[in-house]
């Protein structure tokens, strides 16, 4: 009987992990229940292509954060050393973003484009829909619905025309402008980044032949997150040989106000044509208990690929649920059990997270926390480039690299105020549409006068020789040349600001982040894409929404709020919508690797009154013999 050698890079993979990290040619789909080892694949499927004698280069690996990308590539180098270097491992924006870098003037743009942030979509919408019948941030809302789906301005027009109500109409419209206006200012946002990387691979055939020629094998995580749209860059990128691993776990995907369809996920088969299915079963993470009673819930959508998961882990403790008769009372219990499972040193503060359905949920269970004196970081505060000051000096710097970029010349012609209002910023504007101008070079021969005009005079100087000298400096001098050319800290001590150590910190920072760049595109481009959580407490109890617990794991999960109206979120009211929030709990159940505590309190305060809530029907979902209390 011959005896099946078995390479070592893959030699430490269970049964169900081994045939798909061995399956190269051809598109396969690899189902991946949590907890399941699915980036120990992912990273040593690479790592065995690579002894095998795959060229690096020739690969290219998405995931969905630039966290979840450097991890990667760290732990492949951790198995075949530098020759990872070679790897392409990134989100598909950034990737989107550096495809159109090199080949934009094909679709008409410049490759210095700026890529335009929801605050400067905002800000455009604005522009153009001046009458205001509808909310900026819910007509970007729509476009990006639109843009998820494909569908063109020309095609939104049309079908609005035929079949669509006025608000309908109205959108479409101010999509037709608003990409206009985009184009004109030589800018993007970040749907146009996949959008326009699909165009491009759809109509130019010669740099679809050399980017296929380039990336022969491709790993698309997290699949389940994906749209329509995603599925078509994937399939145009993969090309012929199609030779496209999909790694994903329907039953995580929660993420369908951003685009992602389950549905697509159920149909790859016929997308992909060949495709070989495998699933990863067993679950490294969780408790036997924990498994059992996740499973036991998601068993009740229908919308999911049939998969049997198991754990060889201990048995464990069952899940506790608690009924408390408030959001004060259910915080405090809270705050004394924490004490109470961190007070023997079993257990740190950082090994705990509470996980919620809203955001404000959170309120009470801070306000315990403080009471206490127990430290606690709420992830996913404020990006770090969205304060105010870190755009302040970035609108400068995207203003000398594209000086086509409005939204970045009136943010940066305003601070320090220099007497340029309303009136003189259209004058402007209007003299850069009409002379094909941009924002730099139109400044001197602006008719103004008064203050507005020496404002200006005095800005044209600056950034005329900014503009000289971006190129000449390193991204990290580039920043302070700003910082101390506007005297940005006088001005800060001048508007008396409160927090004013926090900010000069923050810009502190963003020089630090510069000086891990060499040339200013790609900090601007890092900068623009990257979104970064709020500084965290080394040891401190983790408060986060269940969205953001997606890819994480603790030793101990509360999970509070399992009220009906919560979760199930008020606004799931198709059959669909309750099997996603159904998944979004089974999200957060999953991320538990020893303790599950469920809990909820029964009156809410509703404006001002006290009212009853009805338990979450998940919770009823729950095989009771993994409940203690209900068995």
């Amino acid at each position: 009987m011959a005896i099946t050698t078995v390479h070592p890079t893959i030699a430490h993979l269970n049964k169900f992990q081994l045939e798909p990290a061995q399956h190269i040619n051809g598109p396969l789909f690899v189902l991946a229940g949590p907890g399941s080892g699915k980036t120990n694949l992912i990273v040593s499927r690479a790592s065995y292509m690579i002894e095998k004698g795959i060229d690096p280069l020739s690969m290219l690996m998405f995931t969905f954060t630039k966290k979840a990308a450097n991890e990667m590539r760290e732990r492949v180098h951790l198995k075949v050393g530098p020759r990872a270097n070679d790897l392409t491992v990134s989100t598909y924006h950034s990737f989107c973003s550096r495809l159109l870098r090199k080949y934009a003037n094909y679709l008409g743009y410049e490759t210095n484009f700026t890529i335009y942030d929801t605050d400067d979509q905002i800000s455009t919408i604005k522009k153009i829909a001046k009458d205001g019948m509808f909310k900026p941030r819910d007509v970007i809302n729509e476009i990006s619905s639109m843009k998820n789906k494909n569908i063109t301005p020309q095609k939104a027009l049309e079908k609005a025309q035929y079949e669509g109500t006025a608000k309908d109409k109205y959108v479409a419209e101010v999509y037709k402008q608003y990409q206009k206006e985009l184009k004109e200012q030589n800018a993007v946002d970040f749907d146009d980044l996949i959008l326009l990387s699909i165009l491009l691979l759809r109509t130019q055939p010669e740099v679809k032949r050399e980017v296929n020629q380039r990336y022969r094998y491709l790993f698309c995580d997290e699949t389940q997150d994906s749209s329509s749209r995603d599925l078509d860059l994937i399939k145009l990128l993969a090309g012929d040989d199609m030779n496209v691993c999909l790694i994903a776990d329907d039953d995580q995907s929660i993420y369908a106000f951003r685009g992602a369809d389950i549905n697509e996920i159920l149909k790859l088969k016929a997308r992909f044509k060949g495709l070989k299915v495998y699933t990863l079963q067993q679950n490294y993470r969780s408790t036997q208990t924990i498994v059992n009673a996740a499973r036991s819930l998601i068993s009740h959508n229908e919308q999911s690929y049939e998969k049997e998961l198991f754990t060889e882990n201990k048995v464990g403790e069952q899940l506790m649920f608690i009924d408390t008769q408030n959001q004060s009372q259910e915080a405090s219990y809270i705050s004394t059990l924490i004490e109470a499972l961190t007070q023997n040193g079993t257990y740190q503060y950082k090994d705990i997270a509470i996980l919620y359905r809203m955001n404000h949920l959170s309120r009470s269970i801070e306000e315990a926390l403080l009471q206490k004196q127990v430290p606690y970081t709420v992830v996913g505060g404020l990006p770090f480039y969205k304060r105010r000051e870190i755009k302040d000096i970035m609108s400068y710097i995207r203003l000398a690299y594209n000086p086509l970029d409005r939204e970045a010349f009136e943010r940066a012609i305003g601070v320090p105020k220099r007497g340029v209002g309303d009136k003189s910023l259209e004058h402007i504007h209007a003299y850069v549409r009409n002379r094909a101008s941009n924002y730099i070079d139109a400044l001197p021969n602006t008719d103004l006068r008064g203050k507005a005009k020496k404002g200006v005079e005095q800005f044209y100087t600056f950034m005329e020789k900014f503009r000289e000298e971006l190129y000449t400096m390193a991204p990290k001098d580039i920043v302070l040349y700003v910082v101390h050319g506007i005297k940005y800290i006088d001005l800060l001590v001048e508007m008396d600001e409160p927090d004013m150590e926090t900010r000069v910190g923050n810009l502190d920072e963003l020089v630090n982040i510069a000086a891990s760049y060499d040339q200013v595109d790609e900090f601007l481009e890092n900068l623009s894409l990257n979104v970064e959580d709020a500084e965290q407490i080394e040891n401190s109890i983790n408060l986060m929404t269940l969205h953001a617990s997606k890819g994480l794991e603790f030793p101990i999960i509360i999970m509070i709020g399992n009220n009906e109206g919560i979760i199930p979120s008020w606004r799931a009211d198709t059959q669909a919508s309750i099997e996603e929030e159904r998944r979004l709990h089974y999200v957060g159940m999953t991320r538990a690797k020893e303790i599950l505590i469920l809990t909820r309190p029964k009156m809410v305060m509703n404006q001002g009154r006290s009212q009853y809530q009805e338990e979450s029907r998940f919770i009823g979902e729950i095989d009771p013999q993994y409940i203690r209390g209900r068995s």
